[in-house]
């Protein structure tokens, strides 16, 4: 197996967006958050990458709570009343057309 070993500071800039179900859904700034694989001291991003494949070796799947404490927990999205729902998003952008 041919593997390459990465390491980057990040020094208190690390931000990550966590996507689910397609929504780009909430954003982290900070430091490295605790489960990410290796002794980073909270300013590093390493990765055991195999050449091959692409797989990074060293990761472990962040549990649901991990990711709740790095991101917070997720609202619900609001009801949308979908009657009509075209003729009321062509009045917001034309509002915002108008407006900018």
């Amino acid at each position: 197996m041919r593997k390459i070993y990465m390491s980057a500071k990040c020094s208190d800039n690390f931000f990550a967006l966590l996507e689910e179900d397609g929504m780009k859904d909430r954003e982290f700034e900070g430091n490295i958050p605790s489960w990410f694989p290796d002794e980073h001291y909270g300013d590093y991003v390493m990765f055991d990458i195999d050449l091959d494949t692409g797989q990074i070796l060293n990761w472990t799947p962040p549990t649901k709570e991990q990711v709740e404490k790095t991101f917070g927990k997720a609202e619900a999205l609001p009801v949308i009343d979908s009657a009509n729902l075209d003729e009321k998003l062509h009045k917001i952008f034309n509002k915002e057309k108008a407006d900018g």
